[in-house]
């Protein structure tokens, strides 16, 4: 389940006020402690993306982004190669050595009220091994399910009138070993309709840099479609967005970045395409009783999944992709920008995103009245394009652009639809030409569903066009 966290810093001798005022009493509480090694790069990479490698106990390496535990390994005295495999994107071939040891004790109170529990509040003091009275560090976090916002609210109220403070997620590993937090790596500007076109880039880049350097790790792992998917989003959203903003850009680094992307796409896509594809034929097979059957036509779309899988993770393990990535940390930071870097974003932009949305709009206005499936995809690819562009320059033109940037994911996911109906329904007629009688069958039933959602689609998206396309959507630009 999803949750809401809120992290609050407090002194050490902070009292923790009672809750009873505000309908809430304590329903479980205990106490838990921990001694941990910490370990980063000597110049604290791993610190400078809000990311933590620690060892607790003899056997298990935990990995925590932003405060929040995300994978443990297996592993004894040295961090596990699996683990160093993880963070590539954040180390990107430095090493890491051990920083300090924490000892931490960790008070967790459940709170609830006649409902229910509603709120979690873990209390954790850490301390340097050995400890000082100057190097301890005491914070608060606030959870609870993402649909309760109020309980979270009413707790951090009751605490920051007790003394707690905002927590600027220094990790507390830095403060007991006595280390300044350090500033990011990819700094993410604020971008309003004051800022200029260097700053407005820089968020459009950093935004996509930081979502392909925190997919990195889980894409690796595998365990979640979801992973490789943001990854492919962050290299497809790149390449857009220095095509929006090539003519402020150097053509020269701007070939160059892009070309080295579309490879990374390409890899990525493949991956993620047999996802899809296979996702979808599963929730098609519902209700189709020979399961072996659909698990024989399957098998060979699993096969060469696995395989593209094994490729990208060869491509993910090389020298060039991270030259790559230490080239997207480059740009993200300082962009090639042509003159006119201090111009106002507000009116340079809108005319790049106005760009995209004329040449989608050519695009459809050539169709005749019943177009084929290429075409059609190539107006998909064209909406998203524009729908990127929109989102690109959003922070510094308004909520306007957001507006249409979402009728334009309405023409995008329509079209990706049939596109992905049309490429099941493919495979499944060679998939079907190949295979023995009672799996061919199953095969055709299947291309029959996909052949019907085709059409249903085929034979709707003028009307999701009609609605994107409103002029009221576009007045920004």
């Amino acid at each position: 389940m999803s949750r809401r966290s809120l992290h609050l810093a407090v002194k050490l001798d902070f009292r923790r006020p009672s809750l009873h005022s505000a309908g809430l009493h304590v329903v479980t509480s205990k106490t838990t402690r921990r001694t941990s090694s910490h370990y980063d790069s000597g110049d604290l990479r791993l610190a400078r993306w809000a990311c933590t490698l620690f060892r607790v106990g003899k056997d298990t390496w935990t990995i925590s982004v932003d405060g929040t535990d995300v994978h443990s390994f297996p592993g004894t005295e040295l961090p596990p190669a699996e683990a160093l495999d993880f963070l590539t994107a954040y180390l990107r071939g430095a090493e890491v050595v051990p920083l300090v040891q924490v000892r931490s004790k960790c008070r967790h109170v459940e709170l609830a009220d006649a409902k229910g529990v509603l709120v979690t509040l873990d209390d954790e003091r850490s301390d340097g091994i050995p400890a000082s009275d100057s190097n301890g560090t005491r914070r608060l976090v606030v959870s609870s399910p993402a649909s309760a916002r109020r309980p979270v609210e009413v707790v951090a109220r009751a605490m920051r009138a007790a003394g707690a403070q905002a927590n600027h997620q220094v990790p507390a590993y830095l403060v007991v070993a006595g280390i300044p937090g350090p500033p990011p790596e990819v700094p993410v500007p604020e971008v309003t309709p004051s800022s200029t076109v260097t700053e407005a880039i820089r968020g459009a880049l950093a935004a996509s840099v930081i979502r392909l350097v925190r997919f990195d790790g889980p894409t690796r792992v595998g365990d979640d479609p979801e992973a490789l998917h943001q990854a492919r989003v962050a290299t497809r959203r790149l390449r857009s967005d220095l095509r929006t903003f090539q003519p402020l850009l150097e053509p020269g680094w701007v070939a160059d970045l892009r070309n080295s992307l579309s490879e990374l796409a390409d890899d990525l896509g493949r991956v993620r395409d047999a996802d899809v594809l296979l996702e979808r034929l599963h929730e098609s097979a519902a209700g189709i009783a020979d399961c072996a059957a659909v698990d024989n036509v399957l098998a060979s779309l699993v096969r060469g999944r696995d395989a593209d899988r094994d490729r990208l993770l060869e491509v993910m393990r090389s020298a060039s992709y991270l030259q790559l990535l230490g080239r997207l940390v480059s740009a993200a930071r300082s962009p090639a920008l042509l003159e006119g870097r201090d111009a106002p974003a507000a009116d340079v932009l809108p005319e790049l995103a106005r760009r995209t949305w004329q040449r989608l709009r050519r695009r459809v206005r050539a169709l005749d009245d019943k177009p084929s499936d290429v075409e059609l995809h190539a107006v998909r690819i064209a909406a998203k394009r524009a729908r990127y562009a929109a989102e690109a320059v959003a922070p510094a033109v308004g909520p306007a652009a957001l507006a249409f940037a979402r009728g334009m994911a309405d023409v995008q996911t329509h079209l990706g639809d049939l596109h992905d109906a049309v490429v099941a329904a493919d495979w499944l007629r060679e998939a079907a030409a190949a295979a023995p009688p009672r799996d061919a069958f199953v095969a055709g039933e299947l291309r029959g569903r996909q052949l019907e959602q085709a059409a249903a689609l085929r034979g709707s998206w003028r009307q999701v066009w009609r609605r994107a396309k409103s002029s009221r959507l576009r007045r920004w630009m």
